[in-house]
């Protein structure tokens, strides 16, 4: 069988840019949940907002300094992410925008 050409270039650039996406749409997401739930809940929301939206650009940051790091030949996913820190801290984003909407929209039906 003919050995494959494969450009190693082409993989890591486009998992820093989905990292980009991922990080842009937690602080659009962030910025929409904390104007809906400040409506409901006033001026509580403001702290976990910059939480929230601190970690959001953090998750940008990372992206784009590991965009850079060189990779060996045939790059794995635990070489990209080797801490697991950066899909936790997405998860727990979306996981803080859920609730923070959740109790929106619970304060709304309590009124």
């Amino acid at each position: 069988m003919a050995d494959l050409v494969r450009d190693p270039g082409l993989q890591p650039e486009r998992t820093a840019l989905a990292w980009r996406r991922t990080s842009l749409a937690l602080v659009i997401a962030t910025l929409v949940i904390a104007r809906l739930t400040f409506l409901s809940l006033g001026v509580s929301t403001v702290v976990p907002s910059l939480l929230v939206g601190a970690g959001a650009l953090w998750v940008g940051v990372v992206a784009v300094r590991r965009r850079g790091v060189p990779h060996g030949e045939e790059p794995h996913f635990t070489s990209m992410l080797p801490d697991g820190r950066l899909p936790l801290l997405v998860a727990t984003i979306a996981a803080a925008l859920c609730l923070g909407e959740l109790l929106g929209v619970l304060a709304q039906l309590l009124r």
